[in-house]
């Protein structure tokens, strides 16, 4: 109560930082006072304090109602949209099935290995068919949309496969772990535990997440290219930007919606540090293990031919029949 007035400046900033709208603040009342005979500083002063006051005095009104507020009816549909097309698209109960046989010790080493790096060809088609049936990816070029799933294959794959694998809860068996070992290392395999225990719990956000992770502009450290791309997307533009934010945007209002704002500061911060160690880790180990680079790079290949193929058909937007 008594340093609240020490320097309303700084709390108008931040109250305008976190998001409130300048249109809160009493600017009739202000122009009113403004154009009064008898105005002075020191009137002037005061007037000033109190719509600051009040700018602060609302923030925290909407803030704690931040949480209750519904979303739009546009966002539920994109949202309802997106969580559609993910159950179109689930690579789960295949997944599931390549978790299970590796369960059988009598498999060879190589039956083993070759299994394994199946379940990131599951995880790469159910992502790419995710992106190729929303109407953002299906108004890109054959060429924007081929070099687009080429930039982000490092952060939509192991996003999608580090949540698929936590939802098997496949970090206790046993003998999956073991063969994962046996092919990745024990460095590489505590790291990806390490992933799946600190992945949001929440199925949504994640989903939300590949899809902004989908229309990046980049998000491999590797330039396997040297700079050479046939597209703009590279260095973004307003209409893969544009995509993005409506999908980040969509993000931070649900998680505002369902945890509030400092819960969902917190989430989200912690989502993108997951996110950025899971490209940087993926790219070591596209670098370092001969036969996951050969098979990413044969996986982008074989989208590339199905990109330019089925260019001039008609695609189920959202998986919707």
């Amino acid at each position: 109560m008594k340093t609240r007035r020490k320097c309303t400046d700084c709390r108008l900033a931040k109250c305008l930082l976190v998001g409130m709208s300048s249109d809160l603040i009493r600017k009739q009342e202000q122009q009113r006072t403004k154009h009064s005979p008898s105005f002075d500083l020191n009137s002037k002063n005061s007037a000033l304090i109190k719509q600051k006051t009040f700018a602060h005095q609302q923030w925290k009104l909407d803030f704690s109602c931040e949480s209750q507020r519904e979303l739009l009816h546009s966002e539920q549909k994109l949202l309802s949209n997106i969580v559609h097309a993910f159950h179109k698209y689930n690579a789960l109960p295949q997944i599931y099935r390549v978790i299970h046989s590796l369960s059988t010790s009598c498999l060879s080493v190589h039956y083993n290995t070759r299994n394994i790096l199946k379940i990131v060809i599951l995880s790469s088609l159910s992502t790419r068919s995710i992106l190729n049936s929303t109407p953002d990816f299906r108004i890109l070029t054959v060429n924007e949309q081929c070099s687009l799933i080429e930039r982000n294959f490092n952060g939509i794959t192991p996003l999608y496969t580090t949540a698929v694998l936590r939802d098997l809860d496949a970090i206790h068996n046993y003998l999956f772990m073991k063969n994962l070992t046996s092919m990745f290392g024990i460095g590489v395999v505590q790291q990806g535990v390490r992933f799946y225990q600190q992945l949001d719990n929440d199925p949504t956000i994640i989903k939300l997440m590949l899809i902004i992770l989908g229309f990046s502009s980049n998000c491999t450290i590797i330039d396997s290219k040297n700079g050479e791309y046939n597209d703009s997307l590279l260095c973004g533009t307003h209409r893969l930007l544009g995509s993005q934010n409506s999908y980040t945007e969509l993000l931070w209002k649900y998680m505002v919606y369902n945890y509030g704002y400092y819960v969902s500061a917190v989430r989200f911060t912690r989502l993108m540090t997951v996110c950025l160690n899971l490209i940087k880790a993926s790219a070591n180990v596209y670098m370092t293990h001969r036969a996951y680079q050969a098979l990413v790079n044969g996986i982008i290949d074989n989208t590339k031919k199905l990109l330019i193929s089925i260019q001039n058909e008609p695609i189920s937007l959202w998986g919707k029949d």
